[in-house]
């Protein structure tokens, strides 16, 4: 199996995004275009999309859920991470937390 980078996907999907608006055919051979586009624009957004909060995930790989589990800021998590440790074991971690792309 190949393997490929983020940076390789993103360029990719630009590319056929490109190409999908500059191919020019109609009928149904739009419809498949537009449709190729739009999945590509969703790549695209999930492989360049910004964490929007962080959260703490517990050594078994759970969400950790306490009063200040989240925030926008990953060093201010430091102290629940050290709580998370201390209940549920060495290797808690603060994670990167992701919204999905909306879709239309």
């Amino acid at each position: 199996m190949t393997i490929f980078t983020k940076e390789q996907l993103i360029a990719k999907a630009r590319e056929q995004i490109a190409f999908c608006h500059n191919t020019e055919i109609t009928g149904e051979g739009r419809a498949h275009i537009n449709q190729c586009s739009a999945l590509f624009e969703i790549a695209l957004a999930a492989l360049t999309a910004k964490p929007f909060m962080y959260g703490i995930e517990d050594c078994d790989g759970m969400a950790y859920f306490a009063e200040h589990c989240v925030s926008s800021n990953p060093a201010h998590l430091s102290d629940e991470l050290q709580t998370a440790d201390d209940e549920s074991g060495e290797g808690a971690k603060v994670i990167p937390l992701y919204r999905l792309p909306e879709i239309d």
